[in-house]
This record gives C-alpha cells, sequence and structure tokens, in this order.
C-alpha cells in the first residue's frame, strides 16, 4: 500500500502530513512543530542577527579574558624567576592559589602600588631598580597596543581617528603630541601634578587607541638605557622578552584559539582509563540527561513513581529544553 509523507518547512514551524494510497485515500495523520525563531529582527535587513551572534560575542570576550590573565601569569614567572618580582616562583604560585595570604599580598600590593607611568618615563634616561624594572616590564604585559596589519578600512579609520561620540583619542591623534618623546613620557605629563589643586584636562592617560609599534620603541629605549645598569639584561633576556620578531616572546605571545585537536577533543572519562567521553550530541548522552532531569524532580518531598516519571519523559521528549512547569501541571493535575 503507497503512502506519502508530505513536509512543509517554514522559517518558525515545520509541518508533516501521511497519506496513505488505496481505493479510499485518506490523510493518516497530520501535525505541526512550532518552534522559536533562530533569527533576531527576521527580515528587517541589517537589523536581522542569529540568536548565536549574542553568544558568540560573550564567549568571545571570556577567551580575551582568559588569555590575558594566562599571559601576566606567565610574565609574573618570567619576573620572578629573574628576581624582578618581590616574590619567588614558590611563594609567586602560593600567592596566586591564596591571595588572602597576608605577608605575600603586602609585599605585591606595594610592588603594584608604584607608577608604572612615571618609572617608565625615568626609565629611558636613568637607572631602574629591579623591582622598578620588573614593575614597567609587567605593565607592558598589562597594555600592548593595538596591531594594525590585517584590519578593514572602516576599524582602521576608528583607531586611527578615535571615537568623538565616546571621547576616544585615536592614533594619530597621540602621534602629533608625541613629538620627541616616547609614549610612556607623554602619559607620564598627563598625570596631576602631586599635592596640585584639580584641574581638569580633557586628555586622559586613558580612553584613547594606541599602537604596538609605540609599545615596542618605548620599550626598546628603556631596554636599552637599563642594559648600562642590570647585567642580566643580555641578548638572551631579551630574547625571552619579545621573541625574534618582537611577537612570540612573553610579552607579546598570542594563545592559539584552538587548544585541542579536532580528532582528539573528548575528554578523558573519570571512571574508565583509557576512554574518553561520549559526544554530548550522542542521542544516548540526550536520554542520559533526560533520565537525570526525571530523577532530580520531587513531588511533595518524595521521588516520582512510574506513571509520575513515564508523564515527565514525556514532556522532556516533547519540547526541545526541560520545562518544568509542564511537568509540574501534567503530574499534579493526573491521579496515579
Amino acid at each position: 500500500m503507497k503512502q506519502t509523507l508530505g513536509i512543509y518547512v517554514g522559517t518558525e514551524s515545520i509541518g508533516w502530513s501521511l497519506v496513505r494510497y488505496s481505493t479510499n485515500p485518506r490523510i493518516v495523520a497530520m501535525g505541526t512543530r512550532v518552534f522559536s525563531s533562530f533569527l533576531n529582527y527576521l527580515g528587517e535587513g541589517e537589523r536581522e542577527t542569529s540568536n548565536a551572534t549574542l553568544r558568540t560575542q560573550v564567549r568571545n570576550v571570556r577567551k580575551l579574558q582568559m588569555r590575558k590573565n594566562f599571559r601576566k601569569q606567565n610574565t609574573l614567572s618570567f619576573l620572578a624567576s629573574n628576581k624582578l618580582c618581590p616574590l619567588t616562583l614558590k611563594e609567586l604560585s602560593k600567592w596566586s592559589k591564596d591571595n588572602k595570604h597576608k605577608t605575600l599580598s603586602i609585599k605585591m600590593n606595594q610592588w603594584m602600588a608604584l607608577n608604572p607611568y612615571e618609572l617608565r618615563a625615568i626609565g629611558i634616561h636613568e637607572k631602574l631598580s629591579r623591582l622598578e624594572l620588573g614593575r614597567v616590564l609587567y605593565h607592558f604585559a598589562q597594555r600592548r597596543g593595538k596591531i594594525m596589519n590585517g584590519i578593514d578600512s572602516t576599524n582602521a579609520n576608528i583607531l586611527l581617528n578615535g571615537l568623538p561620540l565616546a571621547n576616544r583619542r585615536g592614533i594619530n591623534d597621540t602621534k602629533h603630541f608625541l613629538k620627541n618623546q616616547y609614549l610612556g613620557e607623554y602619559l607620564n605629563s598627563l598625570l596631576p601634578t602631586h599635592c596640585a589643586p584639580y584641574s581638569y584636562n580633557e586628555a586622559r592617560i586613558r580612553n584613547r587607541y594606541l599602537s604596538r609599534s609605540m609599545y615596542l620603541n618605548e620599550l626598546d629605549a628603556i631596554l636599552k638605557q637599563q642594559q648600562h645598569h642590570h647585567e642580566f639584561l643580555d641578548k638572551d633576556f631579551r630574547k625571552s622578552l619579545l621573541g625574534k620578531e618582537s611577537n612570540k616572546g612573553i610579552l607579546y605571545s598570542q594563545r592559539p584559539a584552538q587548544y585541542r585537536k579536532q580528532g582528539n577533543s573528548a575528554t578523558s572519562c573519570e571512571f574508565e582509563k583509557g576512554k574518553k567521553t561520549m559526544w554530548q550530541s550522542h542521542p544516548l548522552n540526550e536520554w542520559f540527561n533526560i533520565y537525570c532531569w526525571v530523577d532530580s524532580i520531587k513531588l511533595y518531598g518524595e521521588p516520582l513513581n512510574h506513571h509520575q516519571r513515564k508523564q515527565a519523559i514525556k514532556i522532556a521528549t516533547h519540547f526541545s529544553s526541560f520545562l518544568f512547569k509542564k511537568s509540574k501541571s501534567r503530574i499534579r493535575n493526573r491521579r496515579f
């Protein structure tokens, strides 16, 4: 007996019907599956965005923050190994795990309290102590500047000319004021004078776009000046700090975006050694999540009986997500 399954796919629904052909053709079953649209502002041109857009943006911000923390930790370890940090490597690992350690926290707070802009301006012409030089290098790890290579024309124009609406100055504006001085000297001149009355100044140290070349030129001048006072600032130190092309050292390293190979991205099983966990998209894993969700439901403090579990599983398999309100009303309204 011939049967035909017809499917209509819409933007927010899927309609289906099953037709059986015989001496008396008839529709055996039909239905509609309605779901929320995967797009926001559907049909509104440039405003149309995917539901995953916001999630992707948040994930990218989280990755950037994680990479920044990773780079700063590596920089602190490098400084501690060269006695440019008030803590040793052992004390640093102890401090990073427990920030409430009073003695170590006091040392780090005092070191962090040093004004890096003032030290950067002094370090170009005069000698810095080991701890002062370490504070300057750690500040360079925090503020690295923008790389102009591979940027489209729109973003490049914003970086160069700034954002007037946000009162954010561009790279060209900073270059205009630099003249024959380095970036650290110019930014230090913007700081208010100590113990002087307050006076408003539109130029700010922060809230401006800066290029990577500005930082590299200043760092090169500081290292050349400090080489006359510290013997450990040799070629090996400079190579570890900046790398061969000033882009692969500790200060300017970039952690790869993909941490694991795609073929080996499954995590190891905690119960069976040498085996990998099941993919989250696997149907058996989906059923495992459903049963775990059903097991977590309690009615008047008691776990669900056999019939109540069946109703809860029907709700879980009918909808795309676990809706507790639907299960709650279905279980309460039925007597078992």
